[in-house]
């Protein structure tokens, strides 16, 4: 399964965003669900940054090995 970028869901949410203009609410949901996952991804890749910054002060200090 390929990953979404974070790009191409800020793309999908400015598309959305003109759809609820010219149509209407219908789209809302949609629209929510985007933001949502825009945060999940961008919460996802701050945890990972922060534990890979971990286990390379791990490396260096030699404090543990698997």
């Amino acid at each position: 399964m390929s990953r979404i970028s974070i790009h191409q869901l800020e793309e999908s949410l400015h598309a959305c965003a003109d759809l609820i203009a010219a149509h209407g609410d219908c789209y809302l949901p949609i629209f929510e669900r985007l933001e949502r996952e825009i945060e999940k991804a961008r919460n996802s890749a701050t945890s990972r940054d922060r534990a890979l910054q971990m286990a390379r002060r791990n490396d260096k200090e030699d404090r543990f090995h698997l």
